[in-house]
């Protein structure tokens, strides 16, 4: 090949060795700004997709709130309250209830009115029985302020030795005697558990035993031993148990106002 050819190629080749550089540099430059894109984008859509999400879950916290029924104050009842002013202390639970008072069985009435029925033994029957002897009780240590007579309940055989316990309403009278006090049963009113029907009747029993200190000691045909006397609210009271000829126990009940 002669000198004028090799000439003319060089020109050429280095044109084209220019342009491949070009191409290569567009290329390359394309592929970078395309690839930028991408990315950008696919942050965008993240982003995106992430405020969606936080957003659908507190849409679905709203969504999933409690709300509370409307109520109608109308259908509750408020319970009527049972006070029992007479055996009231300001210590006694007991005192204030909510419970319907006791109905007893009717108890003939006498004519002057010195025969009891159950109604003076319900302080025994619905709290002391129960509870025991509530706060502010004064213990009666005086012989002089337990003598005369009472009003009195026993309960025959509360453990059912018999099979058949009966309830008994009368009046006890206490006097003093040469050899200590006597204790005088005015019998009024059995009920046997067992008959319908309850018996009067007017027969006495006499007892006879000695006093020591707050308790009263008599015997007859049983035990008699009040161990509990004591005055609350112009009202004095007695607690204590007797046993029959059988030593059958029961418990005695006493009550009367305080002169």
């Amino acid at each position: 090949m002669n000198n004028d050819t090799r000439g003319g190629i060089r020109p050429l080749v280095l044109v084209l060795i220019v342009l491949n550089i070009v191409m290569v540099a567009l290329i390359t430059t394309s592929w970078l700004k395309s690839r930028k894109s991408a990315s950008e984008e696919y942050d965008t859509v993240t982003d995106s997709s992430t405020s969606t999400f936080v957003s659908d879950t507190s849409f679905s916290v709203l969504e999933i709130t409690p709300q509370l029924p409307d109520i109608d104050e109308s259908e509750f009842v408020e319970e009527e309250e049972y006070f029992d002013e007479e055996n009231f202390s300001d210590n006694s639970e007991e005192a204030i209830t909510t419970q319907t008072p006791r109905v007893y069985d009717e108890v003939q009435k006498d004519a002057e009115g010195r025969r009891p029925d159950y109604y003076d033994f319900d302080w025994y029957l619905s709290e002391v029985n129960s509870w025991g002897i509530p706060d502010g009780a004064m213990p009666i240590y005086d012989l002089g302020e337990i003598l005369g007579e009472w009003k009195a309940y026993i309960h025959y055989d509360p453990e059912n030795i018999t099979g058949n316990p009966c309830d008994m309403l009368f009046n006890l009278d206490i006097s003093p005697s040469q050899d200590g006090v006597t204790v005088l049963f005015d019998w009024y009113y059995v009920k046997y558990v067992q008959d319908d029907s309850p018996e009067y009747e007017t027969s006495t029993t006499t007892y006879t035993g000695s006093w020591d200190g707050n308790k009263l000691h008599a015997k007859s045909k049983g035990s008699l031993e009040i161990d509990q006397f004591y005055e609350l609210n112009g009202k004095q009271y007695a607690i204590g148990t007797i046993t029959d000829h059988k030593n059958v126990p029961a418990v005695i009940a006493l009550v009367r106002d305080k002169e």
